[in-house]
């Protein structure tokens, strides 16, 4: 008989608890043309009843613009957690135990430091990972993160518009690619040098989106605007990490991947709770 997975969640960030709750944002972002006002981000007004949504008034911009919805997709991660400690030397040391082993020994704080083998987009891998390690008498639980559904309406000059799609599109690419390969790695259908080719290309293009984004929509604009710069620095900084790697010890590439995927998901879900907080 299958086992029942074993589950607990737990807020990513103290402060963020009643921005957790909310299931669904729509949120009007009204991105005026560079070098007028940056962007605004305001939560969308609801209709009263019988009557219209009033459109806020807007700064008339120079050049043409374009109206259209962002739609951020509720997503759900499965991490596997070892251990759970309230002073951070004794996370590390639980961490440092199984870095050798090809696990990521991340530390995650929240209420307490955690310390995080791995993170899986299925229910079910992480559920087999879990299963194993309990076999091996490592107690371990599988912790759950998760980004709200959010919707965004750009108002934006062609080219910002573009900019903005195309910066959360690399992400959730970023997030699949890494997955894909970390996965492949634990396999053997990659080597850790198909690995790092895969992730010196995968940089290339992050370089193309970020200088994009610098250019169009620049920082300083809101609070939202400089967290997605800081999404795609931090999402960058993990691919470097992960191709700069010693392709001849697969062990410390697999410890490496892993790491660096749980650091862009806790990135993205922290960005996620950004946007929920500056919409509430």
């Amino acid at each position: 008989m299958r086992r029942r997975l074993r589950s607990r969640r737990y807020p990513l960030a103290r402060g963020l608890r009643r921005a957790l709750g909310l299931v669904v944002l729509t949120a009007l972002l009204y991105g005026l043309t560079a070098g007028v006002r940056g962007l605004i981000f305001r939560r969308a007004s609801a209709p009263e009843p019988g009557g219209t949504t009033e459109t806020p008034a807007q700064t008339p911009a120079p050049d043409a613009q374009v109206s259209d919805t962002l739609s951020l997709p509720e997503r759900a991660f499965y991490a596997i957690q070892l251990g759970a400690y309230s002073g951070l030397e004794a996370a590390r040391a639980e961490a440092r135990l199984y870095t050798g082993r090809g696990a990521a020994g991340y530390i995650l704080e929240d209420d307490k430091f955690r310390v995080l083998a791995a993170v899986y987009t299925d229910p079910d891998d992480a559920e087999t990972i879990r299963a194993r390690l309990e076999a091996q008498d490592i107690p371990a639980y599988v912790y759950t993160l998760h980004a709200q559904q959010v919707e965004l309406r750009v108002t934006a000059s062609p080219e910002q518009r573009a900019a903005l799609f195309e910066a959360f599109a690399f992400v959730e690419e970023a997030m699949g690619e890494i997955d894909a390969c970390s996965l492949a790695l634990d396999r053997q259908e990659m080597t850790p040098q198909a690995v790092q080719d895969r992730m010196q290309s995968l940089y290339d293009h992050g370089e193309t989106v970020r200088r994009t984004l610098r250019e169009q929509v620049p920082q300083g604009a809101d609070a939202v605007a400089d967290a997605l710069h800081a999404l795609l620095e931090a999402t960058q900084n993990a691919i470097s990490a992960v191709k700069s790697q010693n392709s001849q010890d697969s062990i410390a590439m697999a410890s490496q991947i892993k790491y660096n995927y749980l650091d862009v998901v806790c990135n993205y879900v922290r960005f996620n709770q950004t946007i929920l907080a500056a919409m509430a």
